[in-house]
């Protein structure tokens, strides 16, 4: 079952991998985090269980958790993203390839 720590982190791996230089990870998982944006109940009032700054277009990401959803708010927009735990994350958006040194 993911979390929204889990969640929250493979995003930022994407955004990181794509700032690498491998320019299919992030495209691959935003088109897969997209199929979940859904109308929404109000944003909770409580502190998010983890934060996105890259995602939602710079407006950043909260991320909330339910038993069984994970809810994903962008400031400015309405819906948000509702990820079921119990979904598999894609294997390439967590890319395994180890993070290169920037050239001086």
């Amino acid at each position: 079952m993911i979390t929204a720590h889990t969640l929250n982190l493979t995003y930022i791996q994407a955004v990181s991998s794509y700032w690498r230089g491998d320019g299919d990870v992030l495209p691959e998982f935003d088109a897969w985090l997209a199929q979940f944006w859904a109308d929404c109940p109000p944003e909770p009032t409580t502190h998010p269980r983890a934060r996105c700054p890259f995602g939602g277009a710079g407006r950043g990401i909260r991320w909330h958790e339910s038993r069984s959803t994970i809810f994903g708010y962008v400031p400015g927009r309405s819906g948000c993203y509702r990820v079921p735990r119990t979904v598999e994350l894609p294997h390439r958006a967590g890319s395994d390839r180890a993070a290169q040194p920037i050239a001086a």
